[in-house]
């Protein structure tokens, strides 16, 4: 670890036994990595974490760390990691992404994972996909080259507040069981579904900087949706809209080898990762 991540010696923490960074500076600012990073905290087993400003993309602030060693006279690295929250960033940030911050109870509360629901099309992730709004690919990039730091700000925040909004909606990951999936002993991805009754979403990462593919298992039937004329997000509904481009849970696109939904081989990027839900099936009575 203190190899891969200390990459400084400021960061050492009891002499090497720990590493005091924040998330941004362990990942030199990757902002790819860093997403990856909480994806897998967001999805695997346990609770998630999220420290104070990494959400936004906070480094270490040597600043504060130099004020709290001559205050102390103690040089412990754990000051660089609790400087104070940029709240300037905050209100850029949320001006940007639009977010009000308040979740959709009612739609939550539509949908209970003890029970299973009427139909194989009422996942309740799908709807809200348009609570949260997709940012604008065009305008990043005229923000990553005038402010490169709040566009990354902007990517963190967005994407972080995409995964705790529909983990909240899944009780499959705060709950569920988790199972592996088969990969090649070579590939890069790593693969995985939770479950918890009627609620399952498998998770497919990219744990690499190249492109690469993974084949889907043949079992469950998968729920993908897509986009509307008018922007907004709904499920396929006919089996015939094999054409139309394919979305996750997150709102990410979904690639397949030859761009057809029945096609069970996906296509990643590096450090790419999708959610996608599993169709319900209706229960005979």
């Amino acid at each position: 670890m203190n190899r891969l991540y200390c990459l400084e010696d400021a960061w050492r923490f009891r002499e090497g036994e720990g590493i005091a960074a924040r998330l941004t500076s362990l990942f030199q600012g990757d902002t790819s990595r860093i997403v990856m990073a909480f994806n897998l905290c967001m999805t695997l087993i346990g609770t998630p974490v999220l420290y104070y400003g990494d959400e936004i993309g906070m480094v270490n602030d040597l600043e504060f760390y130099q004020k709290e060693y001559a205050r102390t006279g103690i040089p412990d690295g754990r000051y660089a990691v609790r400087g104070r929250m940029n709240w300037t960033t905050v209100d850029q940030v949320v001006d940007i992404v639009g977010q009000s911050h308040e979740e959709n109870e009612q739609d939550f509360e539509s949908h209970d994972g003890d029970s299973a629901p009427s139909t194989r099309q009422s996942s309740p992730a799908i709807p809200s996909l348009t609570e949260i709004p997709q940012l604008d690919p065009f305008a990043l990039d005229d923000l990553e080259s005038a402010d490169p730091s709040l566009a990354r700000a902007v990517r963190l925040f967005h994407a972080i507040s995409l995964m705790t909004h529909e983990r909240f909606h899944h009780k499959c990951f705060g709950r569920g069981n988790l199972t592996f999936l088969p990969s090649q002993e070579t590939s890069p991805v790593l693969a995985f579904v939770r479950t918890f009754q009627y609620d399952e979403v498998i998770v497919v990462c990219n744990l690499s900087d190249s492109q690469c593919t993974y084949k889907l298992p043949d079992a469950p039937e998968l729920a993908f949706v897509h986009a509307s004329s008018a922007g907004s997000f709904s499920q396929l509904a006919a089996d015939g809209e094999e054409h139309l481009p394919m979305y996750d849970l997150l709102g990410y696109p979904i690639e397949t080898m030859d761009g057809k939904r029945t096609c069970r081989e996906l296509r990643l990027d590096g450090w790419e990762f999708v959610w996608i839900a599993c169709q319900y099936v209706q229960l005979k009575q």
